[in-house]
Formats: C-alpha cells, sequence, structure tokens
C-alpha cells in the first residue's frame, strides 16, 4: 500500500520589506541559521534585493522549519509546493533548507531522519496554492484604516461576511473555491506521488484567505481575529484531508 502521513498547509512568513544586512542577520540568529539564510539568499540571486518578508520572517521560518523535521518519521518523502507568490516562494526555500542543515545536524544521534525533498515547481500546483480571488477584499482592507482595525480582524470580518451559504461575490471564484483548491493539493499531489515503503509528507506554503476560510468552516460559525492563521502557522491534516491540527510558530 502507498505511505502517507500527515500533511502541512501554512500561511507564509512575515510579510514586509528586509534589505540583507548581514550584521543584523547574525545578530538575529545563531551562525549556522545565519549563514545558511545568506546562501540561500545568495543561490536565489536575492542578496541585493529587498525582501519580500522581514527578518522576523526569516527567523520564523527557521523555527517552522524545526517544528516540521520534529514532526517528520524517521524515514520520509518531504514534497513541498508554493504559490509561486515571492513571501511563499522565499518562505519555502529556507524552511526546506533548514530541514536539509537539520537532517545533517543529526546525523548518528537520536534525532537522526533521513528526509528525501521534492519541490513541485509546476503551474497547475502554483495556481492552486494561490490567495483566494474574490473582489470582495478591497471593502475590508479600506476598514483597517478607516477603523484602526488589524489585517487578520479585516479577513475575519471578510470571511464571516462572504462565506456563507447564499452569497455569491464577484471575482474568479468563492471563498469555499478558494478553501477547497488548499485540500485539492493535498489530494492530487496524494495520488501523483506515492511510495511503497516511505511516508511521503506534503508541505504547501501558502495565504491567509484560503486558510482562514478552512478554519471559518472547522469552527462551524464566526470567526475571530484570533482565528486567521498567523505567519507560517501550521494546518496539519491527516491522510483524509481533516483538519486535525494548528501549531503556530514563534519567532
Amino acid at each position: 500500500m502507498p505511505q502517507h502521513n500527515e500533511a502541512f498547509l501554512a500561511r507564509h512568513a512575515d510579510k514586509g520589506e528586509w534589505k540583507f544586512n548581514e550584521e543584523e542577520l547574525k545578530a538575529t540568529l545563531p551562525e549556522p541559521e545565519a549563514n545558511l539564510v545568506k546562501n540561500v539568499l545568495k543561490e536565489k540571486g536575492l542578496l541585493d534585493q529587498s525582501l519580500p518578508l522581514k527578518l522576523d520572517g526569516l527567523k520564523r521560518c527557521i523555527n517552522a522549519a524545526g517544528n516540521i523535521y520534529d514532526r517528520l518519521p524517521e524515514r520520509a518523502i518531504l514534497v513541498s509546493v508554493d504559490s509561486n507568490k515571492p513571501r511563499a516562494e522565499l518562505s519555502q526555500y529556507v524552511i526546506t533548507a533548514r530541514i536539509a542543515q537539520l537532517e545533517s545536524k543529526h546525523k548518528n544521534s537520536d534525532k537522526e531522519k533521513r528526509v528525501d525533498m521534492l519541490h513541485v515547481d509546476d503551474k497547475e500546483f502554483a495556481k492552486l496554492m494561490q490567495d483566494e480571488g474574490t473582489d470582495t477584499w478591497d471593502t475590508f482592507a479600506a476598514m483597517m484604516p478607516a477603523e484602526g482595525i488589524s489585517e487578520s480582524a479585516a479577513i475575519a470580518r471578510e470571511v464571516n461576511a462572504v462565506d456563507r451559504p447564499g452569497v455569491t461575490v464577484p471575482g474568479e471564484e468563492s471563498l469555499e473555491q478558494a478553501a477547497a483548491r488548499y485540500k485539492k493539493v493535498l489530494s492530487e499531489l496524494r495520488s501523483r506521488i506515492t511510495s511503497e515503503n516511505i511516508p511521503v509528507v506534503i508541505m504547501g506554503i501558502g495565504h491567509s484567505g484560503p486558510l482562514s476560510v478552512i478554519a471559518h468552516r472547522e469552527k462551524g460559525g464566526d470567526i475571530t481575529e484570533a482565528d486567521i492563521p498567523q505567519f507560517a502557522e501550521m494546518f496539519v491534516f491527516d491522510t483524509n484531508n481533516r483538519l486535525v491540527k494548528r501549531e503556530k510558530t514563534e519567532i
């Protein structure tokens, strides 16, 4: 029988801008992790560019990788996918690179694991991992400066107002369809990437809209600001694509 394990869908790390500064980086992260981030940025040609993540976001990616590594079985195939948007893409780069670093670090120890990694760089899956495609967000985004509320509070208002039976919205899709896309990623990858003996673990890096709808439907009622996925928060799904746990990633 093909072996599959739990899957992770996460929001990208802290959005914002940061220009690479080696002194700041080394003051924020231990040397091995700082060197890892620098090497990832160098490899991707991003050292001289304004990054789409804050420095805190890069640190959160390092911590998210540690959380994922701890949950992996001793032998695993880790399949990663992202929306191909800069924030999600960079989050995925750093997380997977850190998991590889941890694999090497823990060799011949009681935390040793063997992790084969496969990144699905496919336009079909990148499209499935996009943020929600309704045209309602601008209305709720305007409430942030007008009422002094947070982005998470505005997202919660949008989801509560729009993700209801009988409500139709302008745009490419409904919020329900956006959430269904994320579940489809899990189903499609599980059907296409199989292994007879080694557990396959899926990790998708996406956006707050579809994940917030998943949270809304799981709660079965109105959500609040606290229910909106935080940066790099992991939604953990079982092999039947049921949400079984949420894990926040601290800085």
